[in-house]
């Protein structure tokens, strides 16, 4: 899959994607993430569950995508 892909959009219109094995496993595949903020789809107040779920995992995204 890696030949078709290099970016994952990890976005989340019903829950939370904190799964910290799936970010694992797509770092150590060399993909590139892109978490959608959750302000995005009217959940703003998950952001600071978002950061710490980063923290926690010490695994940074690639980039972040926000409404400016």
């Amino acid at each position: 899959m890696k030949d078709k892909a290099e970016w994952v959009w990890v976005d989340c219109f019903t829950s939370s994607p904190h799964d910290e094995e799936l970010f694992r496993i797509l770092k150590k595949s060399d993909y590139k993430i892109c978490i959608v903020s959750p302000d995005l789809v009217g959940r703003k107040n998950e952001i600071p569950e978002y950061v710490d779920f980063i923290k926690k995992i010490n695994i940074i995204p690639d980039a972040v995508c926000v409404k400016l």
